[in-house]
């Protein structure tokens, strides 16, 4: 996937972890910025699933928090998203 080979503000590091949405908000900020129309949002958290494999990426199926006293959601290991990069406007 070029949003995995390219985007500068994705880590791809052992014992990372992402929330679904930031991913994809950061997908969506990097096809913007790329001029690419993105996947629907299921369609894109299944390749991440699926594609993710081969770079340790591994889907968790429980809620979990980033840091102490944040919202807890379901998201993936492996991988890791610079906060300030989804928290640009568009």
């Amino acid at each position: 996937m070029l949003f995995l080979n390219e985007c500068g503000d994705i880590h791809i590091e052992q014992n990372a972890r992402a929330h679904s949405a930031a991913l994809y908000t950061a997908y969506e900020r990097f096809c913007y910025d790329n001029m690419l129309t993105p996947l629907k949002q299921r369609h894109f958290l299944s390749t991440i699933k699926s594609k993710g494999r081969k770079y340790g990426i591994v889907k968790l199926d429980y809620p979990f928090q980033l840091q102490a006293g944040a919202k807890s959601a379901r998201g993936f290991e492996g991988i890791r998203v610079n906060e300030g990069y989804i928290s640009v406007h568009i």
